[in-house]
């Protein structure tokens, strides 16, 4: 039942793309960006959700599936320009949700040239064709090797933020958004691990040196001159 369930949502998300989906092409922003907020399904995205007050405008939701927004209030964000980001395995969200959310872009965070890809089946290649795939020019950035911190570094790139604020961004030492199941999108043998991911999420931070990021969740980290940690214990 669930495999019918996944086969379904990627109809709907593929008839969403091409006779719904209208992102925002204006690539001249007629406000200025002071922050961003990027969210993750580690399980302080529930505080973005549930406790922050005034959050900005432009939310970037990453790998979310339906299993992350069931106990989700979504009237936090109805009043957001959203961004969704998903990895090569593509877990997408179903038309329930996508008829509620305010969307101006959908990104693919893997491209054709990466490990990932090469080893989906033709028939998958042909699904994910369909869908807009991390820019070209931002190809150097896939070295990160995490489908979070590709759309940290697309967020960057196509806002200029000051401040980016993040969410959900545990690097898999805590619990999920959701504690029933990590229901990681990423197959274990290809993921990468925790302690990698860590140093490439300190490596980034340091290749945008003028940018603010402010990480807010109850696993601290080594500090860095641009990284604050806000504990949300």
């Amino acid at each position: 039942m669930e495999k019918i369930i996944r086969i379904k949502n990627k109809l709907f998300f593929l008839f969403y793309i091409i006779f719904l989906y209208k992102p925002n092409k204006n690539t001249k922003l007629k406000y200025k960006i002071d922050k961003i907020a990027v969210v993750g399904r580690g399980k302080s995205a529930n505080y973005f959700f549930n406790k922050l007050k005034n959050s900005p405008k432009i939310v970037a939701l990453v790998n979310f599936m339906d299993h992350d927004m069931k106990n989700i209030d979504l009237t936090a964000i109805n009043d957001k320009e959203v961004y969704l980001f998903y990895n090569i395995e593509f877990k997408v969200l179903s038309f329930k949700y996508l008829s509620k959310l305010n969307i101006k872009g959908i990104i693919r965070t893997g491209n054709k040239h990466t490990r990932s890809y090469k080893l989906q089946t033709t028939l998958r290649k042909i699904y994910l064709n369909q869908f807009p795939e991390f820019p070209r020019h931002l190809k150097d950035y896939m070295s990160l090797k995490n489908s979070g911190l590709l759309s940290i570094v697309y967020m960057i790139d196509h806002f200029k933020p000051k401040k980016v604020l993040l969410f959900g961004f545990n690097f898999y030492k805590s619990e999920m958004i959701r504690t029933t199941s990590q229901g990681f999108t990423i197959n274990e043998a290809i993921r990468t691990s925790p302690n990698q991911l860590l140093k490439n999420f300190q490596k980034m931070c340091n290749l945008f040196k003028d940018i603010n990021f402010i990480r807010y969740d109850e696993i601290e980290i080594d500090k860095l001159p641009n990284l604050v940690h806000i504990s949300i214990k």
